[in-house]
Formats: structure tokens, C-alpha cells, sequence
């Protein structure tokens, strides 16, 4: 079951450095080209929480014209997953390696990895402008 807005009234607040609800928050940063997931806890899991707190925020992203989104995600499977699932993919070959050592894995704890983080991204796709004939 998701959170329904139809039917439960949750109120997102929206500052210049974070997303809350009474359910959630998420840190942020947008800064040029490029915005940062600092961190992001749900109290209450699957609802649908979390997924909106990170739906708010790449709205936001593209209205400041980020063209980017990093997320340090924490080095375990339920994380990596929640991050896939909204399309986020592995910034770099080692974090693809950790991705994909840890999603196929049996072990639901975190592992150690060098950076202990496994960092994602989402790029944003560019409006296109169209041109007068």
C-alpha cells in the first residue's frame, strides 16, 4: 500500500536545504549544474514516503536547472534498491561493481566499501528547444 494524497493529507515542507513531512526528510543541495542528495530518512518504509520526498526534489532540481542528481547511497541492498527503482544508476565502474556485488548478494546488511558509499546518479534529460522555420 502507498501513501494515497487522496486520502491521507501529508504535508511536505520545502526549504532551501531540505524536504520533510511528519514521515520523512531529505537533505539537499543544488548547486550549477549538479545537485546532492545529502541524506534521506523515512520513518515510516514502504508507503510511498520516500519516493515522493525524492519526487519533490528532482522537480525542484529541474526547476533550478540541474542537469544532474548524486546520491552517497548507504552500501546496502534495501538502499541500492530504493535508488534503482527511481532510475539512479551507478556513477562510476567501481560503484557498478559494489552495486552489483551487493544486489546479488544474500547478505541484507551493509558492506564495507572503499569510499562507504556507493555513489548514484540520475541525469536529467535537456528540454529541447525548438526552432522557428
Amino acid at each position: 500500500m502507498y501513501f494515497d494524497e487522496s486520502e491521507d493529507l501529508l504535508e511536505f515542507s520545502i526549504t532551501e536545504e531540505k524536504i520533510s513531512c511528519d514521515y520523512g526528510v531529505l537533505e539537499y543541495e543544488i548547486d550549477g549544474e549538479g545537485a546532492i542528495v545529502h541524506s534521506i530518512s523515512v520513518y515510516r518504509k514502504r508507503l510511498g514516503i520516500g519516493t515522493k520526498l525524492v519526487g519533490l526534489f528532482e522537480d525542484l532540481a529541474m526547476k533550478e536547472d540541474a542537469k544532474f542528481v548524486e546520491v552517497p547511497v548507504s552500501p546496502n541492498k534495501e538502499a541500492i534498491m530504493f535508488w534503482k527503482s527511481l532510475k539512479y544508476k551507478p556513477s562510476t565502474d567501481d560503484a557498478k561493481y559494489w552495486t552489483r556485488k551487493i544486489t546479488h548478494s544474500w547478505r541484507e546488511d551493509s558492506w564495507d566499501t572503499p569510499q562507504g558509499v556507493v555513489v548514484m546518479e540520475k541525469t536529467f534529460k535537456s528540454k529541447s528547444k525548438k526552432f522557428a522555420k
